[in-house]
């Protein structure tokens, strides 16, 4: 895809980088591609770049889930939903999601379980294991909740880009509340899990720097192949991503017959919106 866009400094760099260490957060041509996927509040310094998704959830739990209250949902992705508890002298309140309420996030539920030192909530939007993604009024709710309580949030967004409709998008986190951090990898919407490219994005440079001092110390940079390669699928992103989601679609048509009419008295589901995952009930 990059031959076929005529993109041949892009080659060039790849045929001719060294194997010099590169800077700690990612090179900035990487930052500059991956800001791209975000709003005008969200540039090239607003993005922290890791070797995959998950050490950068365990670097924004370490950054900012130590000494406080944490809220998390489950059932969920171990990473995402144990994220907290790596934190010294994190404390950690698990809000059950349910079926019955299309796996939505209860404001209720949430209102009851903030405490005085709630510091860091840990959401996953579109969510896994069952594949829906909040409603645009609900991530409102939770923002108005958290900015009242001064509470970072924590999204990760590893299935954002593969809504199955495009009307059901919400804005990432990092775009829509000036303390939310959004967790990104290369593996899931792109299929690009051997490039080994993970980030965090967020607004607030102050913070920034908060996750910049735990990465210093905790995780070594990336390769600068690794780099040019994920530049390379995100300048292909529309192409790639229309090809997950024919994929998809498809693949949702043929589980949707198999679950609501071939198989119907053994399977109970809600219907996935995003993603490539499910939660059936046998």
């Amino acid at each position: 895809l990059t031959m076929d866009r005529g993109d041949h400094a892009l080659i060039d760099a790849y045929n001719q980088h060294d194997l010099e260490y590169i800077p700690n957060g990612g090179s900035r041509d990487l930052r500059e591609d991956i800001a791209e996927l975000y709003g005008p509040n969200i540039g090239a310094d607003n993005i922290l770049v890791f070797a995959g998704g998950q050490v950068a959830l365990q670097t924004a739990a370490l950054a900012f889930a130590r000494d406080c209250h944490s809220i998390v949902f489950t059932p969920g992705y171990q990473s995402t939903v144990e994220s907290p508890q790596w934190a010294s002298n994190s404390r950690v309140t698990a809000i059950e999601k349910q079926a019955a309420s299309n796996w939505q996030i209860d404001i209720e539920k949430v209102k009851a379980a903030i405490r005085e030192d709630t510091r860091f909530m840990v959401i996953n939007e579109p969510y896994n294991p069952a594949g829906v993604v909040m409603s645009a009024k609900l991530q409102q709710q939770l923002k108005a909740l958290a900015e009242l309580n001064n509470i970072v949030i924590l999204s990760d967004e590893v299935y954002r880009l593969l809504e199955h409709d495009p009307n059901d998008q919400i804005a990432a986190i990092a775009d829509f509340y000036n303390k939310g951090i959004s967790a990104v990898t290369m593996s899931k919407p792109w299929g690009a899990c051997g490039v080994t490219i993970g980030w965090l994005a967020c607004q607030d440079l102050q913070m920034k720097q908060k996750l910049v001092d735990v990465q210093y110390f905790g995780t070594a940079c990336v390769s600068r192949a690794s780099e040019i390669q994920a530049m390379m699928i995100l300048r292909a992103s529309d192409t790639i991503l229309e090809s997950r989601l024919q994929i998809i679609r498809h693949n949702l048509q043929l589980l949707t017959s198999f679950i609501e009419e071939q198989y119907k008295e053994f399977f109970e589901w809600k219907r996935p919106t995003a993603g490539a995952v499910c939660f059936v009930k046998f």
